[in-house]
């Protein structure tokens, strides 16, 4: 059962992790939120890495899922995805702060 809710939940944050992926990749030319990637080179390429991150560990998670089927690399990839996730949202915090001054 835990195996099953393990699964279904990791689906849940590949679709979480793919759609902040692709909605980085896709906007990074343009201004969105009070964010300005056209200005901000440095903004911009912090979208394009962690975009690329995203995407990358999102695909590993999907693979892990349905050709492994190791939960122990299910497991770890979770706690990565969920950790990356966070970690951008501390980093757009601090260029939200930057560009509100």
């Amino acid at each position: 059962m835990t195996d099953i809710l393990l699964i279904f939940f990791e689906l849940l944050l590949i679709v979480i992790t793919l759609y902040t992926a692709i909605f980085l990749l896709k906007n990074r030319n343009k201004p969105f939120l009070y964010f300005n990637p056209v200005k901000d080179k440095t903004l911009k390429s912090i979208m394009t890495i962690w975009g690329i991150i995203l995407l990358i560990l999102s695909l590993a998670t999907l693979i892990s899922i349905f050709i492994l089927k190791n939960i122990i690399a299910i497991s770890i990839l979770l706690i990565l995805d969920a950790l990356f996730e966070s970690c951008l949202s501390f980093i757009m915090l601090i260029f939200y702060n930057n560009s509100s001054k």
